[in-house]
């Protein structure tokens, strides 16, 4: 993502809002001069850990394992994927 094209549509009201967890700089600091996300109301901040709940950190313990014998067996439509048909096709 385009950290400063992000802030500038927040800032000016294009966006109305916008929740963050991961920044091209970690620990977070702001990309330009005068482009601090924590300077707006209308941006939540995470520091990377928007996942890290019992129910998030158990679902991906079991799905992880089962992923990886999804795509052992080539099963590739059934696995947990962003973008299906990017895995397994030549």
């Amino acid at each position: 993502m385009d950290e400063a094209a992000l802030f500038d549509a927040l800032a000016a009201g294009r966006l109305a809002g916008a929740a963050l967890d991961v920044y091209e700089r970690e620990p977070y600091a702001p990309v330009a001069p005068g482009k601090d996300f924590r300077t707006l109301d209308n941006v939540i901040m995470t520091p990377h850990i928007s996942s890290s709940t019992r129910e998030a950190c158990d679902r991906m313990a079991s799905r992880a394992p089962a992923n990886i014998q999804l795509a052992e067996a080539g099963k590739y439509h059934q696995m947990d994927l962003l973008k299906p048909g990017s895995v397994g096709e030549t």
